[in-house]
């Protein structure tokens, strides 16, 4: 389906150590957002190894060994970002350009009992999910500034080469509605609508 070829932004989650919270949302954004971006992590110093405590009850609760694609890594090491999230840390990373920025203000569990990692892996998978809505409808609304106007994606490229073009992610599901009325009738956007799932235009599921 068309859907399916539009491309995936990459998030970049980036603590100090890259060895719990940016890991286990790397993690979390791979299991649970990999249809809309692609997640990577990495740190300012990073430790040689995932924290072990995260590793365990991430695998107890998910299912997912994080240590079998993952370890920490120096923010050198990070594909070019589109999305930038720190995990509350105070890391600012303005060597690392990116077309939008967040911080998560996430409590680092690390030295503490299970419970305070489940709490920490509950906050992430919540905003992962929020994170892949808000990216899903921003793709689909490109694609439909694309569609009204053949000439929009390349005139945003222009403007930052080598990014993705139009990413602006505060968009909402009412704005995208609107839109997709407005091109229902073009033949081509029209087609391209029929193949969305309905999420992408419901506020309370995507």
């Amino acid at each position: 389906a068309e859907a399916a070829r539009m491309s995936r932004p990459v998030v970049a989650f980036v603590c100090t150590h890259n060895s719990c919270r940016s890991q286990l949302a790397e993690a979390l954004g791979r299991l649970l957002a990999a249809d809309v971006f692609e997640s990577c992590s990495a740190g300012t110093a990073p430790k040689s190894a995932i924290n072990p405590d995260a590793v365990r009850v991430l695998r107890r609760l998910c299912g997912v060994d994080m240590t079998e694609t993952q370890r920490p890594k120096l923010l050198s090491e990070l594909p070019p970002a589109d999305v930038v999230v720190t995990m509350g840390c105070g890391v600012q990373c303005p060597m690392l350009p990116c077309r939008a920025r967040e911080d998560w203000g996430l409590e680092d569990p690390t030295g503490q009992d299970d419970a305070a990692f489940e709490r920490t892996i509950t906050a992430i998978r919540e905003k992962i999910l929020d994170l892949r809505r808000r990216l899903a409808v921003q793709a689909v609304r490109g694609r439909l500034l694309e569609l009204r106007d053949p000439g929009y994606r390349d005139f945003q490229a222009k403007l930052i080469p080598g990014k993705s073009p139009d990413l602006v992610i505060g968009v909402r599901t009412p704005a995208l509605r609107a839109l997709a009325k407005e091109l229902s009738g073009s033949g081509e956007a029209a087609a391209f609508l029929e193949s969305l799932p309905h999420e992408y235009f419901d506020e309370n599921q995507l």
